[in-house]
């Protein structure tokens, strides 16, 4: 068949069903190829470097930046599951804990719990000299569980830590 043919209407109806059948593969052939996209995607994530670390050097990392900002466990335990399992399994990134002036009171439950996930370690505290009793009442709970319990300035707590 040349380029100038015009088809007639009997080569049109005729080629109709073809066509169709050819559309409804291509429908498939693009639903398949966006599925391998999406699988490909889901496998390069799964490969990605950072979950192949080990879960030990993980925490050491995680520790290193609690001791840069206390209140990383709850960023860094929000990432992944796998995160959030090492996190919950590095007691000392929980045992620092820095409440100023400035900074927003932590709930009595949500610092409980967070000092709960320290463990038997020593808590370092640094809190301002205003500090509401519901907040005080909570760590003196912690007291009685932990080995050593120390008010001190934040310098003294990264000291501390870099010597543990």
């Amino acid at each position: 068949m040349d380029d100038s043919h015009v088809p007639t209407r009997e080569e049109v109806k005729a080629a109709q069903p073809t066509l169709e059948l050819l559309e409804t593969k291509l429908a498939g052939l693009l639903e398949m190829a966006e599925d391998m996209r999406t699988r490909i995607a889901l496998h390069k994530a799964w490969a990605a470097p950072v979950r192949r670390v080990p879960e030990d050097l993980l925490s050491m990392v995680f520790l290193e930046c609690a001791l840069d900002e206390w209140k990383s466990p709850l960023v860094l335990g929000a990432v992944c599951r796998r995160w959030r399992g090492v996190m919950l399994n590095t007691p000392r990134a929980w045992a620092l804990v820095q409440i100023t002036a400035k900074s927003p009171l932590l709930h009595p439950k949500l610092l409980d719990l967070w000092l709960s996930r320290c463990g038997a370690l020593r808590l370092h505290i640094s809190l301002p000299p205003l500090v509401p009793p519901a907040t005080v009442a909570t760590i003196t709970r912690h007291t009685k569980t932990s080995n050593v319990f120390r008010f001190s300035t934040i310098q003294d707590v990264f000291d501390a830590c870099s010597q543990n």
